[in-house]
C-alpha cells in the first residue's frame, strides 16, 4: 500500500490537517485516516512499554483510582467494544481472574496467602475523531510485591543467591505495555499511569542504607583493621609498661600475638560477610496489600528488619569484645 503514496499534499484542509494522494488520482485523506486503514488491512500494531522501580504501596483504594484514570482516558474518544480483566496471582502459583472491575471489587480479602502480582487488562475499540475504521488498543499493567517476590525466592531454596542479585531479580514494582495504533492515544495512558506512580503512596528510600549497600562489599576489610588495630593498641600498653631489665621471652610473646591476630582476622572476616549479607538483604518497602496474608506478610517484613539490624549490632559488640579478651588472654603467655 506504501507504493501508492504518490506525494504529500502541504496545503492545510478544513481540519488543518496535511494530507496523502492515494493512487495518483485525485483521492486525499489525512495520514492518520490511512494510518488507520493500513493497521485495519494489515492487523499490525505497535507497542510501546515502560518500567518502575518506585517502593509503592498499593492497597484497594490506589487500584480504584488507577482504574478511573484508564476510563477517563477512554471516555475521551468514541468507545465501540471494551472489555477488561484482573488478575490475582498468589503464592502457590494459584490465581484468580475477574472479567470486570465491579466483580474485583467483592474480592474476598480474607485470602490468607499473599498477592505476588496483579495485571490489569484492558482492550478496547476506538474509533478516532477524523478516522472511520475502528482501532484496537491493549493497556497491560502489572504490579508487583517485592515482599512476595522475595519471599518466593525463599521457599524456592534459593537463599545461596547473592543479595545483590535477588535485589536486581526483585527490583521491579510496575509497568505498563500498550498496543497501539496511534502514538498519541498511548502516550496519553503512559503519562497517566506514571502520574499514578508519583501519587501513589511510597516509602522514602533511605539515603544511609543505600550508602551502606553501596560500601558493603568493604565491611569484611574493614572489621579486620579494625580487629588489628585494637590488637596492636593492647599489645602497645603492655610493652610500654615493661621495664627495661624485665627479661622476658621476646620470642614466645610474638608468637603467640601473631596467631592471635591470624585467627582473629579470620573470624572478623567471616563475621564481616555475615554483616555485609544482613546489609545486602534490606529491602525497601514495596507491596500490594489486598488481603490478610498481604497483611500478615508487611508485620513479618517489618519485623524482619528490625531484627536484622539488632544482628548487625550483636556481631560487631561480639567481635569487638572477642578481640579484646583475645588481646588480654594472648598477653599471660
Amino acid at each position: 500500500m506504501a507504493s501508492n503514496i504518490e506525494r504529500m499534499n502541504n496545503n492545510n484542509d478544513a481540519d488543518n490537517q496535511p494530507t496523502l494522494e492515494i493512487g495518483g488520482r485525485g483521492n486525499l485523506i489525512s495520514p492518520k485516516i490511512y494510518q488507520s486503514i493500513y493497521n485495519h488491512i494489515t492487523g499490525r500494531t505497535e507497542k510501546t512499554s515502560q518500567t518502575y522501580e518506585d517502593n509503592i504501596l498499593v492497597s484497594f483504594n490506589e487500584l480504584e483510582q488507577l482504574h478511573l484514570k484508564i476510563l477517563q482516558i477512554k471516555d475521551i474518544h468514541n468507545v465501540l467494544a471494551q472489555n477488561e480483566t484482573i488478575s490475582l496471582f498468589f503464592s502457590g502459583e494459584r490465581r484468580e481472574v475477574f472479567t470486570s472491575f465491579e466483580r474485583f471489587e467483592k474480592y474476598n480479602s480474607n485470602n490468607t496467602k499473599p498477592t505476588k502480582s496483579l495485571q490489569l487488562k484492558y482492550n478496547f475499540s476506538l474509533l478516532l475523531a477524523g478516522t472511520s475504521v475502528p482501532q484496537e488498543y491493549v493497556v497491560t499493567i502489572k504490579l508487583v510485591s517485592r515482599f512476595a517476590s522475595i519471599q518466593a525466592f525463599e521457599e524456592k531454596k534459593n537463599r545461596l543467591l547473592p543479595s545483590g542479585l535477588v535485589n536486581i531479580l526483585v527490583s521491579n514494582t510496575a509497568d505498563i505495555t500498550i498496543e497501539y495504533v496511534d502514538y498519541l492515544v498511548a502516550k496519553t495512558y503512559l503519562q497517566a499511569f506514571d502520574e499514578w506512580i508519583k501519587g501513589c503512596p511510597c516509602e522514602q528510600e533511605s539515603r544511609f542504607t543505600s550508602l551502606l549497600q553501596s560500601f558493603s562489599h568493604y565491611v569484611p576489610r574493614i572489621i579486620q583493621l579494625i580487629i588489628i588495630a585494637i590488637c596492636l593498641y593492647y599489645y602497645n600498653i603492655y610493652i610500654s609498661t615493661l621495664s627495661e631489665s624485665f627479661n622476658k621471652d621476646w620470642g614466645r610473646f610474638f608468637l603467640f600475638s601473631l596467631v592471635s591476630i591470624f585467627v582473629l582476622t579470620k573470624i572478623a572476616f567471616i563475621v564481616g560477610e555475615k554483616i555485609e549479607r544482613y546489609i545486602d538483604s534490606f529491602k525497601q518497602d514495596s507491596y500490594l496489600n489486598l488481603n490478610n496474608g498481604d497483611k500478615k506478610l508487611i508485620k513479618e517484613f517489618a519485623s524482619r528488619k528490625k531484627a536484622t539490624y539488632t544482628k548487625i549490632i550483636f556481631q560487631l559488640v561480639m567481635t569487638v569484645v572477642l578481640s579484646i579478651i583475645s588481646s588480654k588472654l594472648s598477653l599471660l603467655f
